[in-house]
């Protein structure tokens, strides 16, 4: 799926492969899988344990919940909005993250990331390179 489709309503484990160029992916829910997007595509409202890898290139993703997991991120992708156990890894190049709660697990933030209101138990790791970490409380591990 290429050059600025839309996609709405997704549930119960649907497929979605290489995306790029401007996709807008709504109301994902139950166990969907999206591999490789790219250059700002849009998703919102992730829910209970959604996969998502391989996102670069200013991709926006907002309210994930329950369990999704994301893997490779790179060059000024935004996160908003995550809760419940998801799970962040290899963040580089300028990423931002916002109001993460409840047991979220973040790995290898490079270069420059932002993490804003973490609380609940959220664990970082290998923090280097003018990273950025605010309003950090109850119960934080931090490892360098």
């Amino acid at each position: 799926v290429s050059n600025r489709n839309e996609i709405q309503a997704l549930s119960n484990g649907n497929g979605i492969q290489a995306l790029c160029n401007g996709n807008v992916i709504q109301a994902l829910s139950n166990g969907n899988e999206i591999q490789a997007l790219c250059n700002g595509n849009v998703i919102q409202a992730l829910s209970n344990g959604n996969e998502i890898q391989t996102l670069c290139n200013g991709n926006e993703i907002q309210t994930l919940r329950h369990g999704n997991e994301i893997q490779a991120l790179c060059n000024g992708n935004e996160i908003q909005a995550l809760r419940n156990g998801n799970g962040i890894q290899t963040l580089c190049n300028g990423n931002e993250i916002q109001t993460l709660t409840h047991g979220n697990g973040i790995q290898a933030l490079c270069n420059g990331n932002g993490v804003q209101a973490l609380c609940n138990g959220n664990e970082i790791q290998a923090l280097c390179n003018g990273n950025e970490i605010q309003t950090l409380v109850m119960g934080m591990g931090s490892r360098h």
